[in-house]
């Protein structure tokens, strides 16, 4: 039975796991994170998530709350989508998967009214966000951010046919 416990622990997923809890607890702890402590949690929140089935939201919900104590609903589905994400999130000048989510919106927004395109409110257009994300952010940032770029600039051509004025 040991052999077994032992031979699960190490495998990719439960390895995953172990990392992001490990970098969640250097998130809540300190003072001082990195993007990668972020990538870590996303990443172990993916495999945590794809354990479930988008039914059991309540049991996702219940393993985040036994795994990542203190990671509220909005910070999960933000660090997910930086994980999901990881070229634009390390492309962001924020910390903070939930400030570069953010910031990442509004630079998409700016680009569509450059554009002469139409901007969604409800984010119906990205497709690729979480079904469980917390709309309780606020759709554009405070005035005192900097509005620097949050995505490479290889991206900007490859809008879906979806956004297409």
């Amino acid at each position: 039975m040991e052999a077994a416990a032992q031979q699960h622990k190490e495998t990719p997923r439960s390895l995953t796991i172990e990392r992001g809890k490990k970098a969640w607890g250097y998130i809540t702890n300190t003072e001082r994170q990195n993007k990668q402590h972020w990538l870590d949690v996303g990443k172990a929140l993916l495999v945590g998530r794809a354990m479930f089935s988008r039914k059991q939201d309540k049991e996702f919900g219940a393993w985040c709350a036994e795994h990542f104590l203190g990671l509220s609903r909005g910070q999960r589905a933000d660090a997910m989508w930086a994980a999901e994400h990881e070229e634009v999130y390390t492309a962001c000048t924020r910390m903070n998967p939930t400030h570069a989510r953010q910031q990442h919106r509004e630079d998409m927004r700016k680009e569509l009214k450059a554009s002469g395109g139409a901007y969604e409110a409800n984010d119906s257009h990205f497709e690729e966000e979480s079904e469980d994300a917390d709309r309780s952010i606020p759709l554009f940032p405070p005035d005192s951010w900097e509005s620097d770029t949050c995505y490479p600039v290889s991206t900007r051509q490859d809008f879906p046919e979806s956004w297409s004025v």
